[in-house]
This record gives C-alpha cells, sequence and structure tokens, in this order.
C-alpha cells in the first residue's frame, strides 16, 4: 500500500468535503468518515470508500487528514474508542482544523505518547499553525 494511493480523510463538511473532493483521482483511493451520512454520499458517488469510524479510515490509509469543527470532536477522533490513533496502518496524520495551536500541542503531546507506548513513531502535520510553516513532529520509524 502507497502512502500516495490510499489516503483518508475525516470531517466532510463544508471545507472538507471541498478537499477531500480535490483528493480523488485514477490511481488513489480515497477512505472517508463523517457521522452525517448525508456528507459522505456525494463523495462516495464521486469515488470515495466510506468507513463507519475514523480507526477504519486509519486501518485502510497511511495518510489520514482532518479538517474537524472543534478541539473537541479532534480530541475524540484521536483517542476516541474508534480513534484514529487505535489504526493499523495510518503513519502520517494532518490536522487542518481551525483549532488554535494550543489544542494542536496537546493533540501533539498527546499523539507522542501513544507513540512510546506502542513502540511506533508517527507524524502529525499542522499545516495551519506557526506562520504557514510545515511543523512536523516526528520521522516514520517502523
Amino acid at each position: 500500500m502507497s502512502d500516495i494511493t490510499h489516503l483518508g480523510f475525516l470531517g466532510l463538511g463544508n471545507m472538507g468535503a471541498a478537499i477531500a473532493l480535490r483528493l480523488i483521482h485514477p490511481g488513489s483511493t480515497l477512505h472517508v468518515f463523517d457521522p452525517n451520512p448525508e456528507a459522505v454520499t456525494p463523495l462516495v458517488e464521486a469515488g470515495a470508500i466510506a468507513h463507519a469510524s475514523p480507526r477504519a479510515v486509519a486501518d485502510a490509509a497511511t495518510v489520514v487528514m482532518a479538517c474537524l469543527p472543534s478541539s473537541a470532536v479532534c480530541e475524540s477522533v484521536l483517542f476516541g474508542e474508534d480513534g484514529v490513533a487505535a489504526g493499523r496502518t495510518v503513519r502520517t496524520y494532518i490536522e487542518m482544523s481551525t483549532l488554535g495551536p494550543t489544542a494542536v500541542s496537546s493533540n501533539t503531546k498527546a499523539t507522542r505518547c501513544l507513540e512510546y507506548r506502542h513502540h511506533r513513531c508517527a507524524r502529525q502535520r499542522r499545516p495551519c499553525c506557526g506562520a504557514g510553516r510545515h511543523l512536523v513532529h516526528h520521522a516514520v520509524r517502523q
């Protein structure tokens, strides 16, 4: 499974759906989740594969992106019972939600704790924080 050909997207609201639709193209597979089935339908019709939870997306895709409405939802999507952190395949998580630097830093610290507990490293990218810089917290280790 290639990082480039299997992508995941969580949060298919106004902004997330528009971004996710741009990721559907021949030669790649987009795996999606949103708790609102009406938000998922247009993406499935465009060629995406719907999943029942964030974890299921993280089991199918190496790179998972999220565009979520709040820090509470983000925390649940990452660390809930069926969250991304429990996924077997995900290695890079890209957070595009409008959360603010404090919430993103908190999630990054919690992700680091999980990485050490599970003896694997992942990356969390936050492309919208820090004056446009891409902040990568860890290199991927197998």
